[in-house]
Parts: structure tokens; sequence; C-alpha cells
């Protein structure tokens, strides 16, 4: 099953890159259908299960970045997220 994205969406995402915004992908959705739109969207493929991110995140932790920061830039994305995990990937 896919659903797939809306017709304005490619072209959301080429005017922010235009603009210097790097644009990630995060969905509550399966890792196989978030992948395969990504790809369709031109962000890559490289997306990672919620699991490897913390299941509680403490947004006053002051060594989050650290932890997590390169693990975020270097994906493409995340699949099967809830929505703490968006508070720490943004």
């Amino acid at each position: 099953f896919l659903d797939p994205p809306r017709p304005d969406t490619q072209r959301t995402i080429e005017r922010a890159y235009e603009n210097g915004i790097e644009v990630k992908m995060v969905t509550g959705d399966h890792t196989l259908i978030a992948k395969e739109t990504s790809r369709v969207l031109g962000l890559g493929t490289n997306i990672l299960k919620a699991e490897s991110l913390p299941e509680k995140v403490d947004g006053k932790d002051p060594k989050l970045g650290e932890k997590y920061g390169d693990l975020i830039l270097a994906a493409n994305g995340f699949a099967e997220v809830h929505p703490e995990h968006k508070f720490l990937i943004v």
C-alpha cells in the first residue's frame, strides 16, 4: 500500500531546497512506505526506524544534540515515529 504525496509536495520540497532548507521525512508510516515515498520525492532513501531514537525525550538534556545530532543529520528521514520523536528530530 502506498499513500501518495499531494501533487504540490515535490515543488514545495524543491522550493525549500532553493531557500537553503533541508527537508527530512518524518512519518508514522511503515519504513518501506516511507522509503518509497521519500525516493519518489527525491529526498533519499536513508530512512531510519524510530527505534534508533530514544523512547523518552527530555528537552532539557543539554547533551541531546551531542547524542543524536549526527544520526539525525545523516538520515533522510524517520519512519514509525511517535509524536515525542518529532520534538527530538526537529
